[in-house]
C-alpha cells in the first residue's frame, strides 16, 4: 500500500491510496475551521433579520443560500432563498453569482461559518451570515408549495 501527497492547492491536499490490488483512490481534505478562528472572521459580516429584510424590500441584487437540509427547506424557508444544502456546496457553488452579496443561513447560524470558508475558497468575497439563522427571521417564511405564512 502506497499513500502519497500528489498536490496542494491552497487549503486543498489531494492524497492518492494505491493499495496491491491496483485499486486506487483519490482523497480530496481541507481542512476547515469553526466558529471564530483565526482569520476566518474576516472573510464575513453578520446581518440582522431587519437588515435582510430590508435589501429584500429594496430588491437589491444578491444570492441568498439556505444551507439546511431538502427536508427543512420544504418545511419552511425565507422566500427568494435558493436550497444549497451546506454537503452540495462544493458541487453547486457555481449555481451563485460571486460577484454579488451572498447571504448564507441554516437553523441558527452555526453552521454558515464552514459555509462562507468554503465559498470564500471558491472566490466568493461579499459574505454575510444571517445572525441567529432562520430561527431569528422574523417575517413571512415560504413552503415547498409557495404558500407564505407569518
Amino acid at each position: 500500500m502506497l499513500l502519497q501527497l500528489i498536490a496542494s492547492r491552497r487549503d486543498f491536499k489531494y492524497l492518492i491510496l494505491i493499495l496491491g490490488t491496483g485499486v486506487v483512490f483519490l482523497f480530496a481534505h481541507m481542512p476547515v475551521p469553526c466558529g471564530h478562528a483565526a482569520g476566518v472572521e474576516s472573510l464575513y459580516s453578520f446581518i440582522s433579520s431587519q437588515e435582510l429584510k430590508e435589501m429584500m424590500d429594496q430588491n437589491d441584487d444578491f444570492n441568498l443560500v439556505d444551507i439546511r437540509s431538502i427536508q427543512e427547506y420544504a418545511a419552511g424557508h425565507i422566500p427568494d432563498a435558493v436550497s444549497i444544502p451546506y454537503r452540495q456546496l462544493p458541487y453547486r457553488y457555481r449555481e451563485l453569482n460571486p460577484d454579488i452579496k451572498t447571504v448564507v443561513y441554516c437553523r441558527t447560524g452555526q453552521f454558515c461559518y464552514l459555509a462562507v470558508r468554503l465559498l470564500s475558497g471558491f472566490g466568493f468575497t461579499d459574505l454575510y451570515i444571517l445572525t441567529g439563522g432562520v430561527a431569528a427571521w422574523e417575517y413571512a417564511i415560504e413552503l415547498e408549495n409557495g404558500i407564505k405564512i407569518i
